[in-house]
């Protein structure tokens, strides 16, 4: 938490930089997924990573970030999901000359929010001192940093409840990166 408290403030000073290093996708994904798998084994509910075929295996950008958002993602669509399943899709939308635009999709059966609440929870604006955490407390730290750095990162978020899968709870999450 510490560490995406002083990344936030890099962000909101105009400090923060962002490598562009190559990387395995496929690897990132699995890495962030798997300490989600284990929270949700134990909760019984059923995880599904679908990485599509024509998305390229290696990619150039930053992968300290990009953990960072599909982690902090991840752990939001973990805490508040409580029976049923988790999905995660990631699917190439552009290819221009190597320059691909990736689309991840994220889909829970958890608890369902209305849009002002969506808003607190992804916003771009965070209050340090009324995010001493509650145990009723669903927003935490990690959805604004992470939509934060989607933006940084030349990205799209949006966010909807419910998220389709089941009814009428969930939230789906749907980010874009270039």
């Amino acid at each position: 938490i510490r560490e995406d408290i002083l990344d936030f403030s890099k962000i909101e000073t105009g400090n923060l930089v962002l490598e562009e290093v190559p990387f395995n996708l496929r690897d990132e994904i699995y890495h962030c997924a798997d300490p989600a798998r284990d929270m949700l084994i134990r909760k019984n509910i059923s995880f599904n990573t679908i990485v599509k075929p024509d998305v390229p295996v290696s990619i150039v950008a930053d992968p300290y970030r990009f953990r960072q958002i599909l982690s902090n993602l991840l752990l939001h669509s973990a805490r508040n999901t409580f029976e049923g399943e988790i999905r995660l899709i990631c699917r190439m939308l552009d290819n221009d000359k190597g320059h691909v635009k990736l689309e991840f999709e994220l889909m829970d059966t958890g608890r369902a929010f209305d849009q002002a609440t969506l808003n607190k929870i992804f916003g771009e604006f965070l209050n340090i001192e009324s995010k001493v955490l509650t145990n009723n407390d669903e927003t935490g730290f990690g959805p604004v940093m992470a939509a934060q750095l989607i933006r940084l990162m030349g990205g799209d978020l949006t966010v909807e409840s419910p998220s389709g899968l089941s009814g009428e709870s969930g939230t789906r999450i749907c980010f874009t990166l270039r």
